[in-house]
């Protein structure tokens, strides 16, 4: 697991968040590149913030004029990996123990593979970065 330094400003987009909907932030990650902001909240709260709070979401991209993105959290490492690319169809996912950690593979459609890498890998580094936070991740890649 990485340890992170988080700043001031990165405090207020956690308080400001949890301010609003009353939902706890398990991590915070930034991209920059992006102006992209992502959340990952206990399972349940992404779906549930969405679904019935819709206009508050909008209004705290507003406020931040940043994107927002919202990840569950599940305890179950292939799992969690899934929510993190719940936007790209994952065919199979593949964990192996390697000496510094996990070794991650996966497996997505052809199609899509562009999409899951993004460009300059900003996805699979972000991707990287958010499983870091909570397990040992040697090495990321999709195939």
């Amino acid at each position: 697991m990485v340890k992170r330094t988080i700043t001031e400003e990165d405090l207020t987009y956690i308080n400001y968040f949890e301010t609003l909907f009353g939902s706890e932030v398990l991590s915070f990650h930034k991209d920059p590149e992006r102006n992209l902001i992502v959340y990952v909240l206990k399972p349940g709260e992404a779906r549930r913030i969405v679904l019935f709070r819709k206009k508050l979401l909008d209004k705290l991209k507003r406020l931040l004029k940043k994107n927002v993105l919202l990840l569950e959290y599940n305890p179950d490492l292939e799992q969690f990996i899934l929510n993190i690319f719940f936007q790209i169809k994952v065919k199979k996912v593949s964990i192996e123990n390697g000496k510094n950690g996990y070794r991650i593979t996966v497996y997505v459609d052809p199609l899509q593979k562009g999409k899951a890498i993004g460009r300059d890998a900003r996805n699979i580094k972000l991707a990287k970065e958010i499983l870091s936070a909570y397990h040992n991740v040697e090495s990321l890649v999709i195939v």
